[in-house]
């Protein structure tokens, strides 16, 4: 499964059933960007550290989802 390509109905439904985490997502995003910027050079500033970071905080709490 890529997790790039789910919608954000998907990504809640999985988040919800626990199929995968937010790091897990966001780590995927990261690979993403990593095998396409460049190509396209689309990113100024990268936080990968940052990102990994907060879904690690998300991870590890409860947070609502729509």
């Amino acid at each position: 499964m890529n997790l790039t390509e789910l919608s954000l109905e998907q990504l809640c439904q999985g988040y919800r059933k626990k199929d995968f985490s937010v790091t897990e997502v966001t780590k995927a995003y990261i690979k993403n960007i990593e095998e396409k910027d460049g190509e396209i050079n689309a990113y100024i500033t990268k936080t990968n550290d940052l990102a990994l970071k907060r879904a690690k905080e998300l991870d590890e709490g409860n947070f609502d989802l729509p």
